[in-house]
């Protein structure tokens, strides 16, 4: 049972209007005429920003267009040791590092809680240098996860993509491991200004609903108080890009804006992200 104070009040409420038949409609309009407003606002936005990332999107391996965006990043700041590091893969198959793993010459480190997953890919991936590991992270072992895999330190590119804790993992990462570059979901449900993350809760798994990682603005100030600027977003409204400040100066737009600058609307669910978490 998820305690309900951890959520805004706003969609507290909502969760309890969609188990309404009378109110669920109305709901239901209110968030596709949102996501429609919010589908204006970024073609406008686009539309100005000729450097905005979204406009290098493509998908080899990756699912929104992460692959784009990804060479952009390192065509502005260049590529050192080509390593990464990129945890809640699952199989391999569709994820933000096999391009760079197969085709760009790129080595690194995958993790993931599925025995059955990573069998998979220890078997579609043994001829290329990836050591792929089962576990199970949480904010007390990541750091040892890192450690016993040898990733470095200063590594070039870290994806997080566990579907709860991802805020607490990056927190607990932040004052060892400074990656480069570091792709995170978001939660885009709350919009561009709501700062909120999820309690930290080590045996999380995810519910499909909207109780997971952390908000975008959250992400930013996080961000930014480690040394991090927030570059960018997918067109899907999954995924955050971060590049570390003394990297990032110069090579992007909009570093020092408030993350709503950045911010893309969630439109992966007929709900405005995922449904809010129900209770009880």
């Amino acid at each position: 049972m998820i305690d309900e104070s951890f959520v805004p009040e706003w969609y507290r409420l909502q969760c309890r209007l969609i188990s309404h038949r009378p109110t669920r409609f109305m709901l239901f309009q209110y968030h596709r005429v949102k996501k429609r407003l919010y589908k204006m606002r970024e073609r406008r936005q686009l539309g100005r920003q000729l450097h905005n990332l979204r406009h290098c999107e493509k998908c080899v391996f990756s699912q929104n267009g992460e692959d784009g965006i990804l060479a952009e990043i390192f065509r502005r700041i260049g590529i050192t040791d080509r390593v990464f590091v990129e945890f809640g893969v699952q199989d391999g198959t569709q994820c933000c590092t096999r391009n760079l793993l197969e085709n760009a010459g790129w080595s690194g480190v995958w993790i993931d809680c599925s025995d059955e997953h990573v069998m998979n890919a220890q078997k579609l991936f043994q001829k290329f240098p990836v050591k792929i590991i089962s576990r199970f992270l949480t904010a007390e072992n990541i750091a040892a996860v890192f450690q016993k895999a040898a990733v470095p330190e200063n590594l070039d590119l870290m994806v997080i993509d566990v579907d709860g804790n991802d805020y607490w993992m990056w927190n607990a990462l932040a004052g060892i491991y400074r990656p480069r570059v570091v792709v995170t979901e978001y939660n885009g449900t709350f919009g561009p200004v709501e700062e909120w993350a999820m309690p930290y809760n080590p045996e999380h798994h995810y519910d499909e609903t909207a109780y997971f990682g952390a908000s975008l603005s959250t992400f930013a100030k996080f961000g930014r108080q480690h040394g991090y600027r927030l570059v960018g977003c997918d067109s899907m409204g999954v995924n955050a890009f971060f590049v570390r400040e003394d990297e990032a100066k110069g090579a992007f737009d909009g570093l020092e804006t408030l993350a709503a600058y950045h911010y893309v609307a969630p439109y992966y669910d007929w709900w405005f992200g995922h449904p809010v978490a129900r209770f009880g």
